[in-house]
């Protein structure tokens, strides 16, 4: 197998983790905002980092599709 098409797979799967993560922590914060107590600080921050990560996740993501392709023909 292609390296290139083992690095897919794995960024493919950090991505996925990733966006579990930015939603869990989404979902905890909404859920806590609606009992009435102060979503933890910890939890903006994951958040933040999980979105960031998955946003650069999608642009290597899509660079490796690029370098796939070329090397294809």
């Amino acid at each position: 197998m292609d390296p290139l098409v083992i690095a897919q797979i794995i960024i493919a799967a950090a991505q996925d983790a990733l966006f579990a993560l930015a939603a869990g922590a989404l979902a905890c914060s909404a859920m806590l905002g609606r009992q009435g107590r102060v979503p933890l600080a910890n939890l903006g921050c994951w958040r933040l980092a999980a979105v960031c990560g998955l946003a650069f996740g999608c642009g290597l993501y899509l660079w490796l599709q690029a370098a796939v392709t070329c090397s294809a023909v």
